[in-house]
């Protein structure tokens, strides 16, 4: 059951809000992806902050172009690697995921803070 609920409650952010995480595998050609700047340098949250780019990119296209643009959902599935699901459980990693969210979102707390928090260790200094 909490399985079936994560992948609709996916399959939502993804394809109807548009915010696919990098598990959910982003494809962006490396033009577009260059010219977006990449991925910013941080340790967690650069997945979501480049798909956040991408957004705005084509919600400022659509209004100034008239045409739609935006950030699809392909019908195909991909895989990732489970490790932290099966080790933590889906409805903990669920929790978890969302609350980093919106700690970064909406308190605007900083990636290396959530970072520490997540993976429940300081950065390494490199």
């Amino acid at each position: 059951l909490a399985t079936g609920a994560l992948v609709a409650s996916t399959n939502f952010r993804s394809s109807i809000l548009q915010l696919p995480y990098g598990d959910q595998a982003i494809f962006v050609s490396r033009k577009r992806f260059h010219g977006m700047g990449g991925f910013p340098e941080m340790p967690l949250m650069e997945d979501y902050e480049f798909v956040r780019r991408l957004r705005r990119a084509a919600l400022h296209r659509s209004l100034t172009e008239g045409v739609w643009c935006g950030v699809a959902t392909l019908p195909v599935s991909v895989r990732c690697s489970p490790r932290r699901w099966l080790h933590k459980g889906v409805v903990s990693t669920t929790v978890t995921n969302q609350v980093i969210v919106g700690l970064y979102v909406f308190f605007g707390i900083d990636a290396n803070t959530l970072y520490e928090f997540y993976y429940g260790a300081r950065l390494s200094k490199a």
